[in-house]
């Protein structure tokens, strides 16, 4: 049914619809009833989704700045970071689909300064060995440090570039006894407020409480 408001139509007639958008006069023609069959593609796609949005619901922040987009898109920093899980970090086939942690960038730049990350825990502590792509240690840069067990997602930091390039975090108590965590370090320059490419690795246990080499 439709209602007569500033000689203007609103509501329905027959299969068209009428409203005002933008301040313009719009008729359309009815919606079709969505029919859900539930085709395996589409619940795959769905769980794609799924896994995608799970995943980036951990993190709000850094997926919001870290996935900027150029001012000529409409994309928003989360469908960019959606868009890129769904399409690359997703593997298996449905209704056995899995996030492939390893490639997936929490972060995404053109530009990298971390080319190799080790990471180990001792103890109640997580030990950090990075290094750069130059040779001079970016010490103006910043570390944020994410972490996945078993789907307990932690942000850590922000921490300064350390000045050997070895990092000691302390970890909180319900992660200080974990076997193996996924691990990303994101760096960040506060002075151009711009994120550089992320890099991933996972962290097992070290046996004897040596670090690596650093102690």
């Amino acid at each position: 049914m439709a209602t007569q408001k500033n000689n203007a139509l609103h509501g329905m007639v027959g299969d068209v619809v009428c409203y005002t958008l933008h301040g313009q006069k719009v008729a359309r023609s009815r919606p079709h009833k969505y029919r859900d069959r539930k085709s395996t593609k589409q619940l795959a796609q769905r769980e794609r989704m799924r896994l995608a949005n799970q995943f980036l619901s951990y993190w709000p922040q850094i997926v919001r700045h870290a996935f900027v987009v150029e001012s000529k898109t409409t994309i928003t920093s989360y469908n960019r970071a959606k868009s890129l899980i769904m399409r690359h970090n997703i593997i298996g086939q449905y209704p056995n689909l899995y996030l492939d942690y390893a490639k997936i960038r929490m972060s995404i730049s053109e530009e990298k300064v971390i080319t190799q990350l080790k990471a180990h825990r001792v103890g109640a502590e997580l030990h950090l060995q990075i290094t750069n792509a130059t040779k001079r240690q970016p010490t103006h840069l910043t570390l944020y440090l994410l972490l996945l067990v078993e789907g307990d997602p932690v942000q850590l930091g922000p921490f300064s570039w350390p000045n050997n390039n070895y990092l000691t975090v302390p970890l909180p108590d319900h992660l200080s006894k974990t076997e193996e965590m996924h691990l990303w370090l994101v760096p960040y320059d506060p002075l151009e407020q711009h994120y550089y490419e992320s890099y991933y690795t996972n962290c097992m246990d070290l046996v004897e409480a040596q670090g690596m080499g650093h102690r």
